[in-house]
Order: C-alpha cells, then structure tokens, then sequence
C-alpha cells in the first residue's frame, strides 16, 4: 500500500508543472483516475483482517482472534485446516465454541 501512495504522490506531484492551455477534462479525468486508486487501497483488507472480520462478524467468536494468532492462524487459508485437535491444542476447550468454530469452518472448505 505504501508503495501505491507513493506513485499517486509522485504522480499529483508531476502535475504541478502542468501547462495551463491543457484540456481541463484531461485534468478531470487524472483526478478521477487517482481518487479511483486511493479508493481501492483503503478497501483492501490483509488476510489478517479479512480472518478477524470473519471470526468477528460470521462466527461471533472474536474473542479467539489473539490465540489463533499467537498459534499462527492468521489468514482464511490457515483456519481451513482447522480440527478439533487443534483447538485442544491451542486452548479453545469449550465443546460448544469448537462446533461452531468447526461448522463454520466447513462451510469455507
């Protein structure tokens, strides 16, 4: 992302020496081309994000985030290949979160 803020700097910066008998839509049309840019980068999400959402807004267990990630479960990819062992493992013990983490799990499978 930093990298992609960087060229959308560089490239507002290129335009301070812009001829003012340009065409103003060509103008128009630069600045939409960048707030389409910035507008995608704010809206990407890491994998890490994308799995909190997941455990915070689908299966309503966010409280396991820290502990899946302490025990490096930090994308979708990862939890997929969840089992109950590993639950166990990791110290999510209670019988009803494992099912409901595990049901959810096998609807990304």
């Amino acid at each position: 992302i930093k990298d992609n803020l960087e060229d959308i700097q560089y490239n507002i910066e290129e335009k301070d020496d812009i001829d003012p008998t340009n065409d103003i839509n060509d103008l128009r049309h630069e600045m939409i081309v960048i707030k389409k840019r910035l507008n995608l980068l704010e809206n990407e999400k890491t994998d890490r994000e994308q799995f909190k959402d997941w455990l915070k807004n689908t299966v309503k267990l966010d409280e396991y985030f820290h502990v899946f990630i302490e025990n490096g479960f930090e994308d979708m990819i990862s939890i997929s290949k969840l089992t109950k062992d590993m639950l166990n493992q990791i110290g999510i013990t209670k019988i009803g979160h494992q099912q409901r983490l595990l049901h959810f799990v096998d609807l990304i499978k």
